[in-house]
């Protein structure tokens, strides 16, 4: 298992290093990096649904989010995602808890300071109402032909390059293991790719929303209880391109890749079995 850093989780939140905090009107929060700090960015902070125009490209329009590839003066194009207050019960959910976007956005700083890929994030905001979360946005670096590794399991079932990727898939995970952090939801679609000339290549991390951390290294049995989640993410989407794979095959492919990148030996069966439940 990697070896365990010291990391600081909280000065994201705080005006010092190369951050800034901005409280807005209408009960709005703000974090930035001061790398991207300007006025356009700050306009946009303040009204961040004005980033849902007519020449923004939306990607998502749901209840739960909305997502869109936008442009802020001083910036230039970005990745913006909305997190909606969906119901009542979300509100009371999130009312002594940070919002989506701001653990999205300390989940990313977290992986920043180990090395480990995601998208950069540029800004996260949020707004209140007597205390009641309204909504929250975050804000990121978009990359060039980003999709998830979902748009591409097709491409890499069919070149036999599904075991390279997973394996740089791992190198990141088997570092976030070792120091006691897990993502929570590592299926498919929350694995950034790209092509490049030597193919479909992994890009990051995605939806950091429900990463945790733990003192110390990650217990071998969440461990294995992430890798059962991706193995299902491959197995029930294989299945659906007419492409199947066993989710006993990629429970061994997993363990293989994980100890390969420095993770811990785990038990395939114990992969499998935590995929099991996954898929019920």
């Amino acid at each position: 298992m990697a070896h365990s850093r010291s990391l600081d989780a909280s000065i994201c939140f705080s005006d010092e290093a190369g951050f800034l905090r901005k409280s807005l009107p209408g009960g709005g929060l703000a974090f930035l990096r001061r790398e991207f700090d300007c006025e356009g960015l700050r306009k946009a902070l303040a009204e961040p649904d004005s980033l849902f125009n007519d020449s923004s490209k939306m990607l998502k329009d749901s209840r739960s989010s909305k997502v869109a590839l936008s442009s802020i003066d001083g910036v230039g194009t970005v990745f913006v995602k909305k997190h909606n207050s969906k119901s009542l019960r979300y509100a009371i959910r999130y009312l002594f808890r940070k919002s989506r976007a701001f653990r999205t956005w300390q989940g990313a700083w977290l992986l920043e300071q180990l090395g480990v890929p995601t998208p950069k994030p540029i800004a996260a905001v949020a707004f209140r109402k007597a205390f009641f979360l309204k909504s929250s946005h975050l804000i990121t670096e978009p990359i060039d032909g980003l999709l998830s590794a979902q748009a591409y399991l097709k491409e890499l079932l069919g070149s036999s390059k599904l075991e390279t990727f997973l394996l740089e898939v791992m190198k990141g995970l088997a570092a976030m293991h070792g120091n006691g952090i897990s993502h929570g939801d590592l299926k498919l679609s929350n694995l950034a790719a790209v092509r490049s000339g030597a193919g479909v290549v992994f890009a990051g991390f995605m939806d950091l929303d429900s990463l945790k951390r733990r003192s110390g290294s990650l217990p071998e049995r969440l461990c294995a209880l992430e890798l059962g989640r991706t193995a299902a993410s491959i197995s029930a989407l294989s299945a659906e391109l007419h492409m199947p794979v066993k989710a006993s095959d990629v429970a061994q492919t997993l363990a293989r890749c994980y100890s390969a990148a420095g993770g811990a030996e785990i038990d395939p069966e114990s992969i499998l079995e935590a995929a099991k439940n996954w898929m019920e």
